[in-house]
């Protein structure tokens, strides 16, 4: 019974894992022979923008001792609580002794579901602005046509703002100018 739900058929979990994983290799690389590049540096900014960020931004933070030894007392502090919190309800309930490890884990737990849910809120950033920023995703293209195109989009915006208040497209390019 253990070995049908390791397999897929004739193959098995490592197999498909590789097989998977051949198949996307493929597809990105036929994405970039057709020229879209992007296909591949918008997950490469996701998942790595964060060291380009600290390589410019680093040496422009201040860390003061005072904000290191605050954080370590907080933290601290916060440990301490959770583990009498946790003593507390341990013994209300009648169960065996809450260990200062359960603790530990418990902190750093918690402390990871906060640096993962920063790290997605990172990711989401980032992805919204790559998206945003036509000169990232798209490189091939020169500034002009790029400059050009957002002018258009200004444009479009311009006469859909004109037909939202008049109701009607003006005639000419010069009613929108008055």
């Amino acid at each position: 019974m253990e070995e049908e739900s390791k397999s897929h058929g004739c193959f098995s979990q490592g197999m498909m894992l590789f097989l998977a994983t051949a198949m996307a290799m493929g597809v990105l690389f036929l994405a970039m022979m057709a020229g879209a590049s992007f296909v591949v540096e918008v997950p490469l900014y996701i998942a790595f923008g964060w060291i380009l960020f600290l390589k410019d931004n680093l040496m422009r933070m201040n860390f003061g001792w005072e904000m290191i030894g605050s954080s370590v007392i907080g933290w601290a502090f916060c440990l301490w609580l959770t583990h009498a919190f946790c003593q507390w309800v341990v013994r209300q309930k009648n169960l065996a002794p809450w260990r200062f490890l359960q603790t530990l884990r418990l902190n750093l737990l918690v402390f990871l579901f906060f640096a993962a849910s920063c790290a997605l809120v990172g990711c989401i950033h980032q992805s919204i602005w790559l998206f945003n920023n036509p000169v990232v995703v798209d490189r091939s293209k020169n500034r002009d046509e790029i400059r050009a195109i957002s002018e258009m989009k200004q444009i479009y915006l311009l006469l859909m703002d004109y037909e939202s208040e008049h109701g009607v497209f003006p005639d000419s390019l010069q009613a929108l100018q008055a």
